[in-house]
């Protein structure tokens, strides 16, 4: 009986020994797998996180590498079609003049030789005819505003009533249309002192954010308002309105935030890079005495823009801090390797920067832009001697190789003619002194006519390409 108790004894210890033992390599187990976990956290939440935010797209292992002549350009461009073929980009720099033209308005660059300023003022009139109207304004007698579309339809953003407000102030005679259009923003301030950037047809604003593009060329036009007629009120409305633009609000879109003094780029989850109108920042400065404009702004600009000038044949369109393209929040966005209508303002922001200040940084982006369209504008299959013609240039190229595009391949209907795009290429030939092409476009500009049909930024850029080319852009002088 007592060796049975004994034996039984053994046994259950020897049982509680193996369920400890058993317990202890649960729990070293599971401190294992919580440390792989713990291990793996980071990048499991970067990955998530850049699911749910769409985070940077591309970093590139090397520049872009140029094709070896035109010919490599893509026959199909369907977004169907995988890509077959190689990049496209200039070989040999596109021929330049040393000395500019003399005298001229501007500082750097030459002139078209055609260049006046009534063949702006002509096709002003008839893109005011058609999208400016008091189509849903409170105040008819006293607002104009800017649509989108023909004839009322459509809605108004800040970035048109913007474009409207800079060319009122330069091609009108008085300052009469500048007025209205003002009384509309006024209308429309939000709490930042900023337009709201988006009114329906009827005149509601559904947002109270604003949107820096917008608003960088409402306050260039009230600064030139303000010494094209002075003692009219236009001088403090010109300095509020600057100075709201530099300071941080509580309501300002993730994309009118990169202005700002320590905090410099300040956004959420990106910026264009076709809202910095660094052209404008030199005359904000004169205007406000506020020296964050040249001290700040102007070289994070740049600063922004470097990356694509490493690794990209253009401009990038919407980046996060380092310059890396990266989705923005609109899912009408979703493919951001583009260069077309919107993006393209980089290209001839930079180059008035350049005709203007004659800044460095302006140059090597002019050249880069210049080289590149002047192979672009041949047509495709063309020899290395063949002319350029604005007629050739495409409606959007990509701007980087990723996934299945290559960099510099072109998209959209080739039938279709961009004046987005021509006042995208002849602005920087004209600040490289590039003559051939600088003629070419601006002479298409010049004989060609504002078409209701057409998509509303062809006609606004067509106003903008003849005012710039015209040597009539007296507001960032």
């Amino acid at each position: 009986m007592a060796a049975k108790d004994l034996s039984d004894e053994d046994s259950k210890s020897t049982q509680r020994l193996l369920s400890e033992r058993t317990k202890l390599l649960s729990v070293a187990v599971a401190v294992s797998v919580l440390g792989l976990l713990l291990a793996a956290l980071p990048a499991v939440f970067n990955f998530l996180n850049s699911r749910r935010f769409d985070d940077r797209l591309f970093v590139a292992d090397a520049p872009v590498t140029p094709a070896d002549d035109v010919s490599s350009m893509p026959a199909d461009t369907s977004a169907d079609v995988p890509l077959v073929t190689s990049t496209i980009s200039a070989v040999t720099d596109a021929p330049a003049v040393e000395a500019p033209c003399s005298p001229c308005p501007y500082a750097y660059g030459i002139l078209p030789d055609n260049a006046n300023i009534a063949d702006a003022q002509r096709v002003y009139n008839a893109w005011k005819m058609i999208y400016v109207n008091s189509i849903g304004v409170p105040e008819p007698d006293r607002m104009l505003r800017v649509f989108n579309q023909p004839n009322g339809q459509g809605f108004t953003t800040s970035e048109y009533q913007g474009y409207g407000m800079l060319f009122a102030a330069h091609l009108d005679d008085d300052d009469t249309v500048l007025q209205l259009l003002w009384n509309y923003v006024e209308h429309h301030l939000n709490d930042q002192g900023l337009m709201k950037w988006h009114i329906d047809a009827e005149g509601v604003a559904k947002w109270r954010q604003s949107a820096l593009d917008g608003d960088m060329d409402i306050a260039i036009a009230l600064d030139y308002a303000a010494r094209r007629w002075p003692n009219r009120d236009w001088e403090e409305r010109a300095t509020t309105y600057i100075n709201n633009i530099i300071i941080p609000g509580k309501h300002s879109f993730l994309r009118t935030r990169p202005i700002d003094t320590s905090e410099w780029p300040r956004w959420f989850r990106g910026i264009y890079l076709n809202y910095l109108a660094v052209a404008y920042m030199d005359r904000f400065s004169e205007r406000t005495g506020d020296t964050r404009w040249v001290n700040v702004a102007i070289p994070n600009t740049y600063g922004l823009l470097d990356y694509s000038y490493r690794n990209f044949v253009l401009p990038a369109w919407h980046v996060d801090e380092a310059g890396i393209p990266v989705r923005p929040i609109d899912p009408s966005n979703s493919n951001i390797n583009r260069h077309d209508r919107g993006p393209t303002r980089t290209n001839w922001r930079i180059a008035t920067h350049y005709l203007t200040m004659g800044h460095p940084d302006a140059e090597k982006w002019v050249r880069k832009i210049t080289n590149f369209f002047y192979v672009a504008g041949k047509r495709e299959g063309a020899d290395s001697h063949e002319e350029f013609s604005p007629r050739n240039l495409r409606v959007g190229y990509r701007f980087m190789t990723h996934e299945r595009f290559v960099a510099g391949q072109p998209y959209g209907d080739r039938k279709k003619i961009s004046e987005t795009m021509m006042v995208a290429a002849g602005v920087p030939a004209m600040a490289m002194g590039q003559p051939h092409m600088t003629n070419k476009i601006y002479d298409f500009l010049a004989a060609d006519t504002v078409d209701p049909d057409d998509i509303a930024m062809d006609n606004a850029m067509h106003v903008m390409g003849l005012l710039i080319m015209s040597g009539g852009l007296d507001a960032v002088r």
